[in-house]
C-alpha cells in the first residue's frame, strides 16, 4: 500500500469517528401532545387490548343528539344534551363501551370540554341579548337502555341563568341561541311550565321557525337547521292572561 493510500485510509477513519461522536451526543426531541388528549388516548383500547389506531370515539360521534331546554318561570333554563350511541352494523356496542369507560375515568376532562363549548355559545347569546348570563353545575353521566332497543346515553346537564327574557306574565326565549346550527340527526327542544302557553297574535303562534313538532308544553326542531340571527324564538304567556 502506498503512502498516499495509508494517509487516505487514516483520514476516512477519523471522519467516521467524528460523525459517530456527534450522533451519540445529539439531543433527542420528544414528540409532544396535549396532556388531556394523551390521557384519553391511553384509555381507549381495542378489543384485543391494543390501542385503537382509529382514534377514540368522542361525544360528537353520536348517532343522535337531543338538546332539551327546560325553561323556568324566572328565565333560567336547565339544558340537557343527550348523546345517543347505537350498535354498529355488526350489532356491537364496543365503541360506546370504550367512550363510557373514558367518561368514567376522565369525567373532569369531558366536563371541562363541554363547558368550554357551551360558554362559546353563551358569549354569543350575551352579545345578542345584552344580558349577563352564566353556565353552572355542569355534569356528565352515562346510562344504557336495553329495551326496546339498545342505546348508550352520555348526558351533559347544566344550568343557564338569564336564558330567557321575562317581563311580567310573558317569557320570550331563544335569543340566547340566535344563529345556532343543528346538524343532521340532532334535535332541539324547548319546554316550559304548565302555566304557560305559546302566545298568539291574530291567531298566529309566536314561534319561529315553524317547529317540526309542537305540543301544549314544548316545541321541537329536527335535522340540519341553521337558525338566522333572530331565531329560534318562542313567546310564552301565562295561561288566562293577555300580553302586556
Amino acid at each position: 500500500m502506498s503512502v498516499m493510500e495509508v494517509r487516505g485510509l487514516r483520514a476516512l477513519v477519523c471522519l467516521l469517528v467524528v460523525v459517530a461522536c456527534v450522533g451519540a451526543f445529539a439531543p433527542v426531541v420528544p414528540a409532544t401532545a396535549d396532556t388531556g388528549t394523551q390521557t384519553v388516548l391511553r384509555q381507549v383500547q381495542a378489543d384485543d387490548g391494543e390501542t385503537d389506531t382509529n382514534g377514540p370515539v368522542q361525544l360528537e360521534d353520536a348517532d343522535r343528539i337531543h338538546i332539551d331546554v327546560a325553561i323556568a318561570e324566572n328565565g333560567s333554563a336547565q339544558v340537557t344534551t343527550d348523546y345517543q350511541f347505537y350498535p354498529d352494523t355488526n350489532g356491537s356496542m364496543a365503541a360506546w363501551e370504550s367512550l363510557e369507560g373514558n367518561i368514567t375515568n376522565n369525567t373532569a376532562w369531558y366536563v371541562a370540554k363541554e363547558r368550554r363549548g357551551w360558554n362559546e355559545t353563551l358569549t354569543k347569546g350575551e352579545n345578542t341579548t345584552d344580558r349577563e348570563m352564566n353556565i353552572s353545575n355542569v355534569s356528565i353521566t352515562t346510562e344504557r337502555d336495553t329495551q326496546p332497543e339498545e342505546i348508550g346515553h352520555a348526558k351533559v346537564t347544566f344550568q343557564w341563568s338569564e336564558f330567557a327574557h321575562v317581563e311580567l306574565n310573558r317569557i320570550e326565549a331563544g335569543a340566547a341561541l340566535s344563529g345556532f346550527t343543528l346538524s343532521n340527526e340532532t334535535t332541539l327542544q324547548f319546554r316550559w311550565p304548565e302555566e304557560y302557553a305559546i302566545y298568539e297574535t291574530e291567531g298566529e303562534p309566536q314561534v319561529a321557525p315553524a317547529p317540526d313538532e309542537r305540543s301544549d308544553r314544548s316545541v321541537k326542531w329536527e335535522g340540519e337547521t341553521s337558525f338566522p340571527d333572530d331565531q329560534p324564538r318562542v313567546v310564552l304567556i301565562k295561561n288566562g292572561d293577555s300580553a302586556t
